[in-house]
């Protein structure tokens, strides 16, 4: 089973994950967009491989993975994975699967219990970017701004709203409320347009029903039967 693509810079490879069935065992893996054999990057269990996001000049790959780390690989076979950041357990926050890197290729962003956090991919010197909890975000084009998703669970605003911050003071703005139906859970994935007013995110949603059953006939027990009613 595959899932996590993501397209490199220039879309003439993808990355990807894989599940091998029987083995519980997860693959890092990166294919031609014009097709052919896959090629494994890590063969062994990176854990989803969550968070997937290539360098700007296509030449690594960083990607989150547990036990909790954030992790850079070149995009070529027989690298070895090379850690930025080890997060503690009490650090990560779980459930979630963000790695962004900034296409000014100086950070890379990726999400914690407190919040989201930047790394150079470079030097490895962190420091946080803002506590809000961000359940999607990308960079824009000139990697000056972080735009995200947060969703409100105080109930003092629209479900899910949308920021805008400044990476280099942390600064942030809202927006705006991003109309989605009552029945979204998550959202994954941020995807800017050329243009930069515009994103494209996924959402899952469960859409669970109570339903009532009136005017039919229930099934006759076996005492009925026996009784002939």
């Amino acid at each position: 089973m595959a899932y996590n693509a993501r397209r490199s810079p220039d879309g003439s490879r993808f990355a990807f994950t894989t599940l091998m069935p029987g083995k519980n065992t997860v693959q890092l893996r990166i294919a031609n967009s014009s097709g052919g054999g896959a090629t494994t990057l890590v063969d062994k269990n990176v854990a989803g491989a969550v968070g997937i996001s290539w360098s700007p000049d296509g030449q690594w790959i960083a990607y989150g993975q547990r036990p909790p780390a954030v992790v850079k690989i070149r995009a070529n076979s027989g690298a070895a994975p090379d850690v930025l950041v080890q997060l503690t357990p009490e650090d990560f926050r779980p459930g979630y699967k963000l790695v962004e890197w900034s296409p000014a290729g100086d950070w890379i962003a990726y999400v914690s219990r407190h919040g989201v956090s930047l790394i150079s991919p470079e030097t490895r010197k962190t420091r946080p970017l803002t506590a809000r909890k961000l359940v999607a975000f990308g960079f824009s084009k000139d990697g000056r701004l972080m735009f995200g998703i947060e969703r409100d669970t105080k109930g003092k605003g629209a479900q899910w709203q949308l920021y805008q911050i400044d990476v280099a003071t942390g600064a942030d703005k809202l927006l705006g409320p991003v109309d989605l139906p009552a029945s979204v859970d998550d959202l994954a994935g941020f995807s800017m347009h050329p243009d930069g007013a515009r994103f494209l995110t996924s959402i899952t949603r469960s859409p669970f029903d109570l339903w009532m059953m009136e005017g039919f006939n229930p099934p006759k027990t076996w005492l009925d039967r026996l009784l002939r009613r």
